[in-house]
């Protein structure tokens, strides 16, 4: 992982994938886990030649919008977390006040 850069076009083939390591829940507003590769508790998935966050491919596939130069954060503090309605977009500032506000 490279830092904050944008993401590639994700295939048909790479979203399905991606999805099936999700642990869905029936309350959709309970945390989706990623079951797949972590480090430091986030998860990681290969698209083409490159490795990104879990959460970040997340926001992207389930809005449809690439969060580019900002973080994806969670509302959770779940990091393993995937469920769209738990993300926020925001700086390293945004991340580290609401660490702080909790």
């Amino acid at each position: 992982m490279k830092g904050i850069r944008k993401l590639p076009e994700i295939t048909d083939y790479h979203r399905n994938l991606f999805l099936e390591k999700i642990a869905f829940t029936a309350n959709p507003e309970k945390c989706w886990n990623w079951t797949a590769h972590k480090i430091d508790g986030y998860g990681r998935f290969r698209v083409k030649d490159d490795v990104f966050l879990s959460n970040r491919l997340a926001y992207y596939i389930f809005n449809g919008v690439d969060p580019m130069g900002l973080l994806v954060c969670h509302t959770c503090d779940n990091r393993a977390c995937c469920n769209p309605k738990h993300f926020f977009l925001g700086t390293g500032k945004d991340n580290f006040m609401d660490m702080v506000k909790k």
